[in-house]
């Protein structure tokens, strides 16, 4: 084996090695779906929406609701059920506040002007009649954020501590659907709402549609290349330089944690198609050269060959790249 073949499986071992060790970083990516990627870090918006944070909490609440199929959610074992969550949610890791039906003060008039009071105490005589009494009263601020109109649905509100992310986030949305899960709740259903549970649908759904895309731009150009060339090597060679590149660029992203957005997700998918167009020119010329040949060429013929398409294409293929990634920035 002489020099240069060493050389090449070296440089193709080496290069299989590195998109392997880029595949393996993927479960390191940052995922945000949120149209804050899109927002520079100084910009003043951001300086304002942290200092409200930190003044006021996070904006980014989330929503559990709990509904009673069967008819009200306002009975003692319902109720019950509502308390325990709120002191369960309260106690997750990230969690900074929890509001419901159960723990939220009622402001009533007294001799001082106003008291704040439970707006449901169990133990105080006729407790679910003054809970409705209360919510009566007060029908503008309870229903609708506390508590539907015809009582059958009930929510929590749970404000996650400021600065926690997106993984954090992440992390007390499957807090709270293991304390749903184990706690005993007969027939009542819960549902999960808020701009966080939002975030990481779309994050799973950037994903999934990522890895749907993918195989189905590859299978086109396999197609394309089957028709174009109609030899293996044709198809496997350009196939699997567009794979370590995709590879590639996907580790990079999350070695140096590179933001994954609505907008970067496109980007394996944009390397395979605009790859493509370089790999399918340069195999093209390849086997014009080899037509024209109109023999079976050598080794050394075949080395020698494809020493000269490439020195030909070489700048063409290079401008055209640069051009391309001008048009991207």
């Amino acid at each position: 084996m002489d020099r240069t073949t060493k050389r090449d499986l070296a440089i193709i071992l080496g290069a299989i090695l590195l998109a392997v060790a880029s595949l393996s970083l993927i479960g390191r990516l940052n995922i945000d779906s949120s149209t804050d990627a899109f927002i520079p870090k100084k910009d003043k918006v951001v300086a304002i929406n942290d200092k409200i944070e930190a003044e006021f909490g996070s904006l980014d609440a989330m929503m559990v609701g709990v509904y009673n199929p069967n008819g009200t959610i306002l009975t003692k074992d319902n109720l019950a059920v509502v308390s325990h969550l709120t002191d369960q949610f309260a106690t997750i890791e990230g969690v900074d506040s929890v509001m419901s039906i159960t723990n939220t003060e009622h402001m009533q008039p007294s001799s001082d002007g106003f008291e704040a009071i439970p707006l449901y105490d169990k133990d105080e005589e006729g407790a679910i009649e003054r809970l409705r009494e209360r919510l009566d009263e007060w029908s503008e601020v309870y229903y609708g954020a506390f508590i539907s109109q015809d009582t059958s649905m009930a929510a929590f509100i749970i404000y996650p501590k400021t600065g926690l992310g997106q993984d954090g986030q992440d992390a007390i949305l499957n807090s709270l659907k293991n304390v749903v899960d184990s706690s005993p709740h007969d027939s009542l259903e819960f549902s999960y709402v808020g701009l966080p549970v939002v975030k990481k649908q779309i994050n799973e759904s950037l994903m999934s549609d990522m890895a749907i895309l993918a195989p189905i731009v590859g299978l086109l150009i396999i197609l394309v290349l089957l028709f174009s060339f109609r030899r293996l090597a044709g198809i496997a060679l350009p196939i699997i330089g567009l794979a370590i590149s995709a590879s590639v660029t996907i580790g990079i992203m999350a070695l140096f944690k590179i933001t994954f957005t609505m907008a970067t997700m496109l980007v394996p998918v944009l390397l395979l198609i605009v790859g493509s167009a370089y790999a399918i020119h340069v195999m093209s010329h390849f086997y014009g050269e080899v037509t024209l040949a109109n023999r079976a060429l050598s080794r050394d013929e075949t080395h020698l060959l494809i020493h000269l398409v490439f020195k030909r294409n070489r700048m063409p293929i290079i401008m055209a790249g640069a051009t391309t990634a001008a048009g991207f920035i």
